[in-house]
């Protein structure tokens, strides 16, 4: 084993030890049960939440869709990502690319063809995505009107 392997090693070996330490203590203290673990770091979630979404989604889900022109009181519709989709669970979205999309429309958004989706809906998905500028600008005055 080399030396930086074995450094590497060490190194980790010394985080895994400060986190059963910091775990016991905190069970000791009475903060979390004996073998209780985290299952998600709800700071990071929320801070991630804030910036894909915002208070901008809540907005967003009350406009018809920008497709069908569906009510949000008969659909559901939900705040979609449509310039950088998030993935699993995903980090590289932006509440500044939100548009209304009933959720059917959503998902054929997220995994038909460019093709089969202008097909079915009459509309290309670039054109749905030159629309996010459009909602941010609405939302922008939205807020603007609200704190007046």
């Amino acid at each position: 084993m080399t030396r930086d392997a074995k450094r590497q090693r060490d190194r980790h070996a010394a985080c895994v030890r400060r986190y059963r330490d910091r775990v016991m203590r905190e069970v000791l203290a009475g903060e979390r049960p004996y073998n209780s673990i985290p299952k998600v770091n709800r700071k990071r979630k929320a801070k991630l939440f804030e910036r894909n979404f915002g208070d901008k989604a809540d907005w967003v889900r009350e406009q018809p869709c920008e497709v069908t022109g569906a009510d949000p009181l008969g659909w559901k519709i939900e705040a979609a990502h449509v310039v950088h989709a998030r993935g699993m669970g995903g980090c590289h979205g932006s509440k500044l690319d939100l548009v209304p999309l009933v959720w059917f429309v959503h998902r054929a958004f997220d995994e038909w063809s460019e093709y089969d989706f202008a097909k079915h809906y009459g509309r290309t998905k670039q054109s749905i995505r030159d629309r996010a500028p459009h909602y941010e600008a609405e939302w922008q005055a939205y807020r603007q009107e609200q704190a007046a």
